[in-house]
């Protein structure tokens, strides 16, 4: 892969992801979209559920470690196996980068985390639950907020660590509804992140993560950043809302997605302002 990045393939394993990368502004869009990558190739690598689990998890450890290579596999659409193939080179494309290829270790280590996991079945337990989430998605807001802050160091007036700590929250609060809206598919593969008797605690803390991702994007400044950040959180809470209703949720449609597109965009212009203390 060179270093200019690729759209299409990244449109095709990105989904609606895709429409918040490419609004990105253009200092902080190569290291997000990379960071991104990389992070979906190991996510692609950790569901194989047609392989065995010993044989994926070697593969995470040798990445975390820095040897990187293609990855081979039959089966897979053909755009992840695009992207695994070319892992090798987005790798080298990065070497060097120590903001991003931390971010990418601590993503490895959740995916190892939860292969091992779950040989047994018992649910996570509640520190389990939160190590995880920052592991996978927390460590992505706060990935996010440092690139921001040290090539964007204007695009918000709040404090440094309150961002950061806001965003970790925000990376959380979506790890949380993939969580909650994937509940019954992921307990077929033995895999309860929540159990039963927690599902009152796991949407506590997503309503206390998405409280802290509304903070955050309300204090940024407008432009194109607000709009990349406006728009996730706003699908984030209309699928919290399906699966309030229905106990799970279908992907939110391409109607949907449009109609948050657009109120992101207005959203993008409001003045920032901070949450009172």
């Amino acid at each position: 892969m060179s270093q200019e990045i690729d759209w299409e393939l990244l449109r095709r394993v990105s989904r609606s992801f895709y429409l918040t990368l490419r609004a990105l502004p253009a200092e902080i869009r190569p290291d997000l979209c990379r960071g991104y990558l990389l992070a979906r190739a190991s996510d692609s690598i950790a569901d194989l559920a047609e392989t065995d689990r010993s044989e994926r998890l070697a593969v995470l450890r040798s990445w975390s470690e820095g040897r990187v290579a293609a990855v081979p596999v039959a089966g897979l659409p053909p755009s992840e196996a695009q992207l695994l193939r070319e892992v090798p080179n987005l790798y080298a494309s990065v070497r060097g980068n120590e903001r991003l290829l931390k971010m990418w270790r601590t993503i490895l280590q959740g995916q190892q985390f939860d292969l091992e996991r779950f040989k047994n079945c018992d649910p996570l337990t509640r520190s389990e639950l939160e190590n995880y989430t920052y592991s996978v998605a927390g460590c992505v807001g706060e990935f996010w907020t440092e690139l921001c802050l040290h090539q964007l160091p204007s695009f918000s007036p709040a404090s440094p660590d309150w961002l950061r700590e806001r965003g970790v929250e925000f990376g959380k609060a979506l790890q949380f509804i993939n969580i909650l809206r994937d509940r019954e598919a992921d307990a077929l593969l033995g895999r309860i992140y929540v159990a039963d008797a927690e599902l009152g605690y796991a949407h506590e803390r997503l309503a206390a993560c998405l409280r802290a991702a509304r903070e955050y994007v309300n204090a940024l400044r407008p432009g194109r950043l607000k709009f990349a950040c406006a728009l996730p959180l706003r699908l984030a809470h209309r699928t919290w809302a399906q699966i309030q209703l229905r106990g799970g949720a279908l992907k939110v449609s391409r109607a949907v997605v449009y109609t948050e597109l657009l109120k992101s965009v207005l959203e993008s212009l409001t003045p920032s302002h901070l949450s009172p203390k």
